[in-house]
């Protein structure tokens, strides 16, 4: 179940330097039937907060069973600035050494001005 998470989150996939910009469960499950399933079996979601949870996606031999979401580390603030400098990188935006986000609201909101419609 994906209860108690605060919406927006971003989506971290293993090995992807993009970040997924993601307003609610709804655009969580698009997303995920889309194109992650077989992509991936490491997600993150993670809350303006910082708080980080690790999400399991149901089995694909049981498309009806849940996710399920294991609070992890809340995530340090420095590793997100490069993570979203990495992220500005793969969407081919300029001068990313220069970028120093000084919270985690402000780094989301510069995810969601470089995502894809």
């Amino acid at each position: 179940m994906l209860k108690g998470i605060t919406w927006p989150v971003l989506l971290i996939l293993e090995s992807d330097d993009l970040l997924y910009y993601l307003s609610s469960v709804e655009a969580l499950n698009t997303e995920l039937e889309n194109h992650y399933l077989s992509h991936s079996d490491t997600c993150i979601l993670l809350e303006q907060t910082g708080q980080q949870y690790n999400l399991a996606l149901p089995k694909k031999d049981n498309p009806s069973s849940s996710y399920s979401l294991n609070p992890v580390d809340t995530l340090d603030l420095h590793v997100f600035n490069q993570m979203v400098r990495n992220h500005l990188s793969a969407r081919q935006q300029c001068c990313v050494l220069k970028i120093a986000i000084s919270s985690f609201e402000q780094g989301f909101k510069l995810v969601l001005n470089t995502s894809e419609d």
